[in-house]
């Protein structure tokens, strides 16, 4: 159940980057948005020691049950979410001029149903597309729930220092996923739409050969010291394409309201 809302809140991410690319100008839409991303799944790396030294462990020390210890750390972010989630709908602004978005400034009549989603996936670039950001994002969302349990099973790590080196992943977004949006918005002013799909493709390629050095099957990557440097080139691969992927419907020739068609 826990997993299901974390998953629930994970969507606010899509309206995130959908707010950005009505508070920025198309030129530097790029770097807003992977700013604005990477901060945002900061939190990925953050909540990792958060968790565990600030929360589940003086728990544990002060006589709690770890059974009940990590039920009780769960309501704290849960609070911290809903006060965010209640300020950003009563103090924030849909767009710059604009309390609230209206979509018919868009040309749109009517509210989108769900054929209007099938009819978009018969679109090919919109399939490759969710492919793409399955292997960087969805990649990105695994090791984040993954990484200290590997820590803890490879290396006999205590549960404290694993989740802070899987909380280094995270705390990589503080610059990752801002160089990514830096790289896509010069190379789009240098080489047009196509130089961000370069940029994407060269991101995916490096983050695949980064993903195979650290495959555990291989005895490289069985010490710490050296599997932690391959963290470190792999993290910054698969951080940058889950932000060019969201760059592409901001600077498709058809514009934000296209969806990539």
């Amino acid at each position: 159940m826990i997993r299901f809302f974390i998953g629930c809140a994970g969507a606010t991410f899509v309206t995130n980057q959908f707010w950005c690319s009505l508070m920025f100008a198309p030129n530097v839409i790029g770097t807003a948005n992977a700013t604005a991303a990477g901060w945002g799944n900061l939190g990925g790396g953050v909540t990792q020691i958060f968790m565990m030294s600030v929360l589940f462990n003086p728990m544990v020390e002060s006589g709690i049950a770890p059974d009940t210890a990590w039920r009780l750390a769960m309501i704290v972010p849960a609070v911290m979410f809903l006060i965010v989630a209640i300020s950003l709908k009563l103090l924030c602004w849909d767009t710059p001029t604009a309390r609230r978005f209206d979509v018919s400034v868009t040309g749109k009549t009517q509210k989108p149903s769900m054929m209007d989603y099938c009819e978009v996936l018969k679109d090919v670039r919109v399939v490759v597309m969710i492919a793409q950001y399955s292997a960087c994002f969805g990649a990105e969302l695994a090791m984040n729930n993954q990484l200290a349990t590997h820590f803890r099973t490879y290396f006999q790590m205590a549960a404290a220092d694993a989740s802070a080196l899987a909380g280094s992943f995270g705390l990589m977004n503080l610059f990752a996923r801002s160089l990514g949006g830096i790289t896509s918005d010069l190379l789009f002013k240098r080489f047009g739409f196509r130089g961000r799909i370069w940029a994407q493709f060269l991101s995916l390629f490096f983050e695949a050969v980064c993903r195979r050095i650290c495959s555990p099957t291989y005895s490289w990557c069985r010490r710490l010291t050296r599997i932690l440097g391959e963290l470190g080139a792999y993290t910054r691969s698969v951080k940058d394409p889950g932000k060019l992927s969201t760059n592409f419907h901001e600077s498709s020739p058809r514009g934000a309201a296209s969806s990539c068609r």
